[in-house]
């Protein structure tokens, strides 16, 4: 007999099954977004939405016909817990990059710079939890917002800075899981690239821990960088 026929080629569009899913995954997000109130989470870490409307489920959303508007979102706690957050928080937003030529808003982590340690032991996770969602938001709907304006989907970039990790920093890895673990279920595809820049020779054994928890599409955008990533 001769070789197998070759298999049928694949579908580029998603299964009744994968559509079923996503739609599933989309409602329990929904269902997230309204049980862990984003809406005041935003509200309480600042203001300037532009015609984003923090009462919605989904974010921003208009009036038929009206489409997205600019995403002008200012970071100012009010609450003194908001203020705490931010005070822990190990991230942020460039406000004027001068790149990427897409207009990708370009966010920054700063791992080293947080005391994790600290953060478990005052119990303090809920409140950098919710500055950590704050900025989750922002970079979702400044790529909304920048995807309706340019006419093609734009996503994020992620800048990490791993100066001041160490293998020290293995310890504080469930706590950094759990502050975060929300990004790769409710704010998935929202970022293109992630480099990591000033990685010290340690940090290789530590994203071979941290690599089990990305998805393979997470890892594929990943590229580290060592401290001369300025010289090309």
């Amino acid at each position: 007999p001769g070789p197998p026929p070759p298999p049928p080629p694949r579908s580029s569009h998603p299964t009744q099954q994968q559509q079923q899913q996503k739609l599933i995954r989309y409602h329990d997000t929904l269902a997230w977004r309204e049980e862990f109130g984003v809406a005041d989470v935003m509200k309480d870490f600042g203001g300037g939405f532009g015609g984003y409307d923090p009462s919605s489920k989904v974010g921003a959303l208009r009036q038929a016909g009206t489409g997205i508007g600019p995403w002008t979102f200012t970071r100012s706690p009010v609450s003194p817990a908001a203020r705490l957050g931010q005070r822990l928080a190990f991230f942020g937003k460039l406000a004027k990059p001068d790149g990427p030529a897409d207009g990708a808003p370009v966010f920054v982590w700063r791992l080293g710079v947080c005391d994790f340690g600290g953060v478990k032991r005052e119990d303090l996770i809920h409140e950098l939890t919710r500055a950590f969602v704050s900025s989750l938001e922002d970079l979702l709907q400044a790529g909304r917002a920048a995807s309706w304006r340019l006419k093609r989907l734009v996503r994020g970039r992620l800048i990490i800075d791993a100066r001041g990790i160490g293998l020290g920093y293995l310890g504080h890895i469930p706590v950094t899981k759990q502050i975060t673990s929300m990004g790769k279920a409710y704010f998935p595809e929202t970022t293109a690239t992630a480099t990591i820049v000033h990685a010290p020779w340690a940090f290789a054994k530590l994203f071979a821990v941290i690599r089990p928890m990305l998805t393979p599409l997470m890892r594929r955008k990943v590229c580290i960088l060592g401290g001369d990533f300025a010289a090309g």
